[in-house]
């Protein structure tokens, strides 16, 4: 999949993983999403294979930036929904409702506070 072509009716969950480390990370985030979210589709982004399979559908990239500015990959998603999730975030529940609010938004985030204020 080259990740240029949106499959008209899907949805699922994307991370964007360039190098190992956050191959890594997205992997162990993966096992956390699919305890909870058991029947939804993974899409991985990434330049290069460095593990054992967690993903649904695979997008490979060439020359990255391994850099935040890889974050921007996850435009190559096939789905017509889906929701980002950073590779080292932690899945503790059930995250259907929050495809509920794409049915109202093209794109919705939250910023989580860390302790800083960014007026």
């Amino acid at each position: 999949m080259d990740g240029a072509t949106c499959l008209p009716g899907t949805r699922g969950f994307v991370y964007v993983a360039t190098g190992e480390l956050f191959f890594r990370e997205a992997a162990e985030s993966a096992s956390s999403l699919r305890t909870s979210n058991p029947n939804e589709r993974i899409c991985l982004v990434a330049d290069r294979v460095h593990g054992k399979k967690f993903w649904d559908d695979l997008v490979l990239v060439e020359s990255p930036s391994f850099d935040f500015r890889d974050k921007l990959l996850v435009s190559r998603c096939p789905y017509e929904k889906f929701i980002y999730l950073d590779a080292d975030t932690y899945v503790t529940g059930e995250l259907s409702e929050v495809f509920e609010l794409l049915e109202n938004f093209d794109i919705i985030g939250h910023q989580l506070f860390e302790g800083r204020d960014y007026k």
